[in-house]
């Protein structure tokens, strides 16, 4: 669904409601990875509410998590 967030936005919006959900997931890829693909979907005002939900996970993640993040937030 990340990939497809990149070239299909509209189609996973579709989806946000289920994706916001997996944030909480014990499971931090999981939760990762629906933080980047909400990334890409969502519109600016989305945004700071979402950096506000992983930034108690950022320190836990690695480089590459945070380096996609920031391509994410660049893409908006």
């Amino acid at each position: 669904m990340n990939r497809i967030a990149s070239m299909q936005p509209n189609l996973v919006c579709i989806c946000q409601t289920e994706l916001e959900n997996l944030i909480t997931d014990m499971n931090r890829s999981v939760a990762s990875l629906a933080i980047l693909t909400l990334l890409k979907i969502c519109n600016e005002d989305s945004v700071q509410k979402l950096l506000k939900q992983i930034s108690h996970y950022l320190p836990d993640l690695g480089l590459n998590f945070k380096n996609e993040t920031i391509q994410s937030t660049a893409l908006l």
